[in-house]
């Protein structure tokens, strides 16, 4: 695919493209849970995970630290642990606050918007609590980089949905053909940009490309990849 000159924007996802949190979810159950209680900890975060995405999945719209608290709580329940309320709260709380002091960027994240700043508008479009994401991006040193960051607590609504899309577009007045968008998800990512008339660029990072809904326009192994070709235009 070559970029056309009419491209003013480049949207990135932002877990799984440009924030890498591969093991902080299961080092912290490891940490807090499995001491206390005796837990398989694969077996426990692999139930509160799927619990809190399939209410994601839902269409009832639930802040992530809400969803992350059900999934605890089912993953609790179904080990049969018992716990007062608060100190459940506690845990969740724990645990969110565990993803914001560890997670990393991936190491081609700076040089890529070293490289792309000034040449291109950027912007975050991201399924996350808005106060969570930005004291991540305070920390991690990226913010300053990004003109707009848009989240599904800002809209109630998770990608694909279009109302993420086009609150994108709406502050950054622009229009979709002149947004591309890069993802690391064929449902969530490109579904979603390509239904708002988005350009949408499927980032692997080492995973196999699999078959869906809808296809990229262009898919990429790395960020650095991306500014190559952006580069040759």
């Amino acid at each position: 695919m070559a970029v056309k000159p009419e491209t003013k924007v480049l949207a990135f996802d932002a877990w799984g493209t440009l924030l890498d949190d591969c093991g902080i979810h299961t080092e912290w159950i490891r940490r807090e849970i499995a001491p206390r209680f005796g837990v398989d900890v694969e077996k426990f975060h692999a139930i509160w995970d799927s619990y809190a995405m399939s209410l994601k999945a839902s269409g009832k719209f639930m802040y992530m630290e809400e969803l992350m608290l059900a999934g605890l709580k089912e993953a609790l329940s179904r080990f049969s642990i018992r716990l007062p309320e608060d100190e459940v709260k506690r845990l969740n709380e724990s645990c969110l606050e565990h993803f914001v002091k560890l997670v990393k960027l991936y190491e081609d994240v700076k040089p890529t918007l070293n490289a792309l700043k000034g040449r291109y508008r950027l912007a975050i479009l991201s399924d996350e609590d808005h106060w969570r994401l930005e004291r991540i991006l305070r920390r991690t040193g990226i913010k300053k980089f990004f003109e707009v960051v848009v989240t599904s607590s800002m809209v109630k609504a998770y990608k694909p949905s279009p109302l993420l899309f086009n609150e994108l577009l709406r502050r950054m007045e622009v229009r979709p053909q002149e947004v591309l968008f890069v993802g690391d998800s064929p449902e969530r990512d490109v579904l979603g940009a390509k239904r708002v008339g988005m350009k949408a660029v499927l980032l692997l990072r080492g995973k196999k490309e699999v078959d869906a809904p809808v296809k990229p326009d262009l898919t990429v192994n790395s960020l650095l990849e991306l500014v190559s070709l952006l580069k040759r235009g």
